[in-house]
């Protein structure tokens, strides 16, 4: 199982192997040798595919980091507001939340912003970066990942790309204050 748990293969086999050993981990291992009246049970339905919580990022033209998040960092060309959540680490050794307890001790002083230059890859024109791969450590990334946060950001990168598009300009080359207050009209508000 340990084998299992720690690996990570991004290949159609290595998801496909990943799969199958998943239904028979839950069926078997976990249920029927574990749990007293579930030895004749069966497994009906489960997800499509292995949920991988971290893969790859980008490289951006900023990399949000841990503290930007911890003192709840305001970057003055934010897209992305009210971003509040704590470190959700795992245990890269096994099962289970971070060995630290970190997340126990999280204050945060209020939310947090995702600038502009978190969506914007460094070597590639023509595309915007939105959700879990922007450019971010690792532990910043157990902050951003959340579904409520990731909806904020296709939000703003809706509003970023029609303004590209409309001003024929590449995301950095836009007024900043422009795209505020865009995000404002739809009370976005840092």
């Amino acid at each position: 199982m340990g084998a299992y748990l720690n690996s990570c293969n991004l290949r159609i086999v290595g998801m496909t192997n990943h799969t199958h050993n998943k239904y028979k981990t839950v069926m078997e291992m976990m249920l029927r040798r574990h749990v007293p009246g579930y030895e004749g049970c069966y497994l009906i339905d489960s997800a499509d595919v292995i949920g991988v919580r971290e893969t790859r990022r980008f490289e951006a033209n900023y990399q949000l980091n841990e503290q930007d998040i911890a003192q709840a960092r305001t970057f003055e060309d934010w897209v992305v507001t009210k971003s509040n959540f704590f470190f959700d680490l795992h245990n890269v050794e096994g099962a289970g939340l971070d060995a630290n307890g970190e997340y126990k001790a999280f204050k945060q002083p209020k939310p947090y912003t995702i600038p502009l230059r978190c969506f914007v890859p460094k070597t590639v024109e023509g595309i915007l970066l939105n959700g879990r791969n922007i450019s971010g450590t690792h532990k910043a990334h157990s902050s951003y990942r959340v579904m409520p946060i990731v909806m904020n950001m296709g939000h703003a990168m809706g509003i970023v790309a029609a303004m590209c598009v409309a001003q024929n300009k590449k995301p950095l080359e836009l007024d900043i204050h422009e795209v505020q207050d865009e995000l404002r009209k739809t009370n976005v508000e840092p």
